[in-house]
């Protein structure tokens, strides 16, 4: 099942009031994500990866964060799951 990319970008930009050029990097990070854990690339234990569960992990990171940044703080925890966080990383 594929993620619509821009719908999670337009979810990201209204509930975390950020620019476009962030929301796209983490919709582009997501998809990766899920693309990798679909084709058997990347060990995940993990629920699926879809809108509403990247929603809930960028909305359980700390408020005084980015949105760049809250995903950065969930990336970081995929190795829990048994995936590994490098390539999830946002610079």
């Amino acid at each position: 099942m594929t993620m619509e990319k821009q719908e999670l970008e337009n979810q990201i930009v209204a509930r975390f009031g950020c620019d476009c050029s962030d929301a796209r990097a983490i919709s582009r990070k997501a998809s990766k994500l899920k693309t990798e854990i679909e084709t058997g690339s990347e060990s995940w234990d993990g629920p699926e990866i879809d809108i509403d569960y990247v929603l809930s992990r960028l909305n359980m990171a700390p408020g005084h964060l980015s949105p760049t940044g809250k995903w950065n703080w969930w990336a970081g925890t995929i190795g829990a799951f048994g995936g590994t966080n490098q390539d999830y990383r946002i610079d």
